[in-house]
């Protein structure tokens, strides 16, 4: 088991890594582009200042050092759209709105001797790849459901919380439409839960019972530590768009987004985490044991939200304890975050 968590974890922390050199790459590129520019602006105006040198010197009239002046700057513009294309290739459609601004014409009837003008025009005609990838981020509320007589009738619902984060792939399952699509991936899930009236979750036996306890807890946690792959079916809502030519551009996470499936995990850790006082002498603690909580998990889930946000709802199908006499169940409710 701690082999297997360890893989996991090493796993996500490569996702995260790739992640970061995406963006390095990306920035160095961006960079590429901008030092091109200058450049070829600083060529433009040498071009120019030989131009007016000439113009001084009666070697030539105003008409023809006007028509050198848009020439070149046509000449230059023309090199600048297409090195920066050269770059532009290489980029992830991903952040394709970022760096795809293309020098295409420079405007004539202003070019003189102080000032040259190329325009600048950003290029949103263009589709995402059919495969993208998000950094998840959720945070809710815990609650332990089943029967009476269970657990879960002892908890402080606004302190028992869960925190996520994970990364996604987001694959559009058609050519022709932005609806359908698939979206899967690993994620850290901490899953905890907060006794009322100083209870301590206790192992007794191959149960896990509620004990109580003589200290006044300031914070009492019971945490679940889970590495868990999830598979969710997605019918992304945004707004269809046309370029100039009439072709249709797909782009993810612009609209309602409603997504429905499940998860499968494996636990990592259990933890008793206290805060209280001795005196004035702050005191903070964990119990680390085994608290016969199961070790595989699976369960639904499903998120509708607009954009990058969503409400958010988890059900565990796997009873949370192996052997307890009441089988239950976590059930979460929160938000979450796709930043794509």
């Amino acid at each position: 088991m701690k082999t297997i968590s360890t893989l996991l974890l090493v796993l996500l922390a490569t996702l995260i890594m790739q992640a970061q050199s995406f963006e390095t790459q990306t920035k160095a590129i961006a960079e590429r582009i901008d030092s091109i520019t200058q450049a070829e602006r600083l060529a433009l105006k040498k071009a120019v200042e030989k131009i007016d040198a000439q113009l001084e010197k009666g070697e030539i009239n105003h008409q023809k050092a006007n028509e050198e002046k848009n020439r070149i700057a046509d000449y230059h513009a023309e090199r600048i759209e297409n090195q920066v294309n050269a770059e532009k290739e290489k980029l992830d459609l991903l952040i394709a709105n970022r760096v795809e601004n293309q020098i295409y014409s420079t405007e004539n009837d202003t070019v003189d001797g102080d000032s040259i003008v190329i325009k600048i025009k950003k290029n949103k005609n263009v589709s995402e790849k059919r495969t993208t990838s998000q950094l998840v981020f959720g945070i809710g509320l815990n609650m332990l459901q089943g029967d009476e007589g269970g657990l879960g009738d002892h908890m402080k619902g606004w302190q028992s919380k869960f925190v996520e984060l994970g990364v996604t792939w987001n694959t559009r399952l058609s050519r022709e439409s932005n609806l359908f699509h698939v979206k899967y991936g690993p994620s850290l899930v901490w899953n905890s839960l907060s006794p009322e009236d100083n209870l301590i979750f206790t192992p007794l036996e191959d149960q896990t019972v509620l004990l109580p306890s003589d200290i006044d807890f300031k914070r009492n946690r019971f945490r679940n530590l889970y590495a868990n792959f999830a598979l969710h079916f997605e019918l992304d809502f945004s707004p269809m768009k046309r370029n100039d030519s009439g072709e249709k551009i797909f782009r993810s996470h612009e609209g309602f987004r409603l997504g429905f499936g499940g998860f499968t995990g494996v636990l990592m850790n259990s933890k008793n985490k206290f805060k209280y006082h001795e005196g004035v002498r702050k005191v903070v603690a964990e119990i680390k044991d085994n608290y016969n909580v199961n070790n595989f998990n699976y369960g639904l889930s499903g998120y509708l939200g607009y954009k990058q946000f969503s409400l958010y709802a988890k059900y565990d199908l796997q009873p949370m304890f192996e052997n307890n006499p009441v089988d239950e169940n976590l059930l979460s409710l929160g938000v979450r975050w796709d930043f794509n």
